[in-house]
């Protein structure tokens, strides 16, 4: 833990307020949700934190056909939350729920692990699938991207907007999720991850959103993955197809953890049993 050279820790009781101290401080402020990534950090902390504790950013709603989540709301609220039992008919709840300890979901916001974007993040892996929008705060006003436009612009946005609420759309029909995470235990880091997101149409594939993680650079969209399963019925010979595809074309390399031929063969894997579990849930 480093928190060397941190000179100010201001209370803002408005996301104005907020929005106006990170203007004015630029690179030399952190804005501290939970606070667990700050606290973990390699670097030396920032002359200057932004608490939001007094900002009410602690909220779970169902509005407009879309989940709406404050960012200061913690893994463990979000995942307990009876919102979330039945959305994608539990699917994502599910998911959640093999991430991590109790005692780390309990500390990690929804927004800090946006706003943090380690490679390794499940939870970004998911909200890319779930096609989240991220609502932002700055001296400008309010402002809404899609997860990915956020991420496009990552560095720039983060100097001048704070997360003020991630929104889930509310999916209903045939929608089916899956998501498949490699690790050695609770306490470590995942080492692969893969989310997919599909919508059935007539027995088949007609949308579909596939994301990919800790390979070991950040969360991405996989839109050959995408295109591969546009159109196909879902069943255990698709399921063995994509497992090849998956495996010759998804982008992942190997560090100091796992090899890059065992992070591609392990991807393989999570792509077949991700398409047989779609196939089970629609």
């Amino acid at each position: 833990m480093k928190l060397t050279g941190v000179e100010k820790c201001l209370f803002p009781g408005t996301l104005e307020e907020a929005a106006e101290i990170l203007e004015h401080e630029g690179d030399n402020a952190a804005v501290v949700g939970g606070g667990l990534g700050i606290i973990t950090a390699r670097e030396s902390a920032p002359g200057t934190l932004i608490f939001l504790e007094k900002i009410p950013l602690k909220y779970i709603k169902k509005e407009q056909n879309h989940l709406k989540v404050g960012a200061r709301t913690s893994l463990s609220e979000f995942m307990n939350s009876p919102v979330l039992e039945k959305y994608l008919s539990g699917k994502v709840r599910s998911a959640m729920e093999g991430i991590s300890t109790h005692l780390i979901r309990n500390q990690i916001t929804l927004g800090g692990a946006v706003a943090g974007r380690a490679p390794y993040s499940d939870i970004v892996t998911l909200l890319m699938a779930l096609r989240a929008k991220v609502v932002l705060r700055g001296q400008a006003g309010q402002k809404i991207l899609s997860i990915d436009e956020y991420y496009g612009d990552f560095q720039d946005i983060r100097r001048q907007y704070i997360i003020e609420e991630i929104q889930l759309p509310e999916y209903e029909g045939d929608f089916a999720f899956a998501m498949e995470r490699f690790t050695r235990n609770a306490t470590d880091i995942t080492l692969l991850n893969m989310a997919v997101l599909v919508k059935i149409e007539i027995g088949k594939v007609e949308e579909a959103s596939v994301t990919v993680g800790s390979r070991p650079e950040p969360a991405y969209r996989f839109p050959e993955g995408e295109e591969f399963l546009k159109g196909k019925a879902l069943s255990e010979d698709l399921a063995r197809l994509f497992e090849d595809f998956v495996r010759e074309k998804v982008d992942v390399r190997g560090d100091f953890r796992i090899s890059e031929d065992y992070r591609r063969h392990v991807s393989g894997v999570f792509a077949r049993r991700i398409v047989e579990s779609l196939g089970g849930a629609s």
